[in-house]
């Protein structure tokens, strides 16, 4: 598509974990351009994983870490390749005894596989970043798996645009974490200059003032549209596409100015799903004090006081593989014992 091409430099590789116990002997499968499929053998407590990689086309198989002999059950995970892969791993492990993985759970970026593995013990979670997995390292020793970490790959930024003029001087704010706050100057017919607040790793950014006029362009959040701001006319063009590889966040702007405003651009960083997160409700009356526990990996746990109403509600969360509770909703004056599920 004209206007869209990728940005692929300073692509890091991020390493995570391992998680798990840390006897038997350190592996580690290196880096790779992608994960094909999983074997993974699981019994009682002994489990072993085996992975078939893709190094740039061609298939390649790691090494068996740790065997499963004690009557298990081997289960295989093929991925749609290229265009499902994995992006997060999540499971439990023993804290007393052998020290062993015990559960395992895979998301790619379009479905969850297990959990394989029937234990219940400490929790892990990799972070939910915006990256895909492309290789795994770990510790095992000849019958257990004690540990496994990944590598993830970050999505690389897409660069939209410019649309718009081709006079004035180029500029480039690079990209960022995200936006603070935009300062849109514009007359009657054009939009004059525009300057952007960004966020740095939480420090503020302010770039250039982009035009020199001082006084639309329209902008949509996550949340809400702002403007337009000036008069909408001539050719439209919008940073929106229906290809998910353009659905993200605005991290960074480019584009041209001179006198005015000649053209702009976008950076986005692709979201981690197709869907991102989506606020539904609330469902019921308009009393009492508006509540909003925010946005988790996922939940564990929820507390349920009830008689003939729905008095109070508690839920545990789950942050990247730690625990958070959240307050108490709602008061339950009987004292009931809660419903917990």
């Amino acid at each position: 598509m004209e206007g869209f091409k990728e940005s692929v430099e300073n692509i890091a590789y991020v390493s995570v974990g391992p998680f798990g116990g840390e006897r038997g002997k350190a592996w580690d499968d290196g880096i790779h351009t992608s994960v094909r499929q999983l074997i993974i053998c699981s019994g009682s407590v002994r489990n072993s994983i085996q992975i078939e990689y893709d190094d740039h086309g061609c298939p390649k198989w790691s090494k068996k870490h740790a065997e499963s002999t004690e009557g298990g059950v081997t289960n295989v995970v093929k991925l749609e390749y290229p265009g499902e892969y994995l992006i997060s791993l999540s499971g439990y492990y023993d804290v007393e005894g052998d020290h062993v993985v015990s559960s395992l759970t895979f998301l790619s970026n379009k479905q969850q596989y297990g959990p394989y593995g029937s234990g219940k013990e400490e929790y892990f979670s990799f972070p939910l970043s915006s990256g895909k997995i492309i290789g795994f390292h770990g510790r095992s020793s000849d019958h257990y798996l004690h540990s496994v970490g990944a590598y993830l790959e970050p999505y690389p930024s897409v660069f939209i645009g410019p649309f718009g003029g081709v006079n004035g001087r180029e500029w480039d704010d690079e990209i960022y974490t995200t936006v603070r706050q935009l300062i849109i100057f514009y007359g009657s017919s054009v939009v004059e200059s525009i300057q952007i607040e960004y966020d740095k790793n939480g420090h503020s950014k302010c770039s250039d003032r982009h035009g020199q006029a001082e006084g639309g362009t329209r902008i949509r959040s996550n949340r809400q549209q702002y403007g337009p701001y000036g008069i909408e006319q001539g050719k439209p063009f919008s940073t929106s596409s229906s290809s998910s590889s353009t659905q993200g966040k605005i991290v960074g702007f480019h584009g041209r100015s001179g006198l005015y405003l000649d053209s702009i651009g976008a950076y986005l960083k692709p979201f981690l799903y197709r869907n991102h997160s989506i606020s539904i409700g609330p469902f019921g009356g308009s009393g009492g004090i508006a509540c909003d526990d925010g946005v988790y990996t996922t939940i564990r746990k929820l507390s349920i006081f009830s008689g003939s109403v729905i008095d109070a509600i508690k839920i545990e969360y789950d942050k990247n593989g730690h625990s958070k509770w959240s307050d108490t909703d709602g008061v339950s004056s009987f004292r009931r014992e809660a419903k917990v599920i």
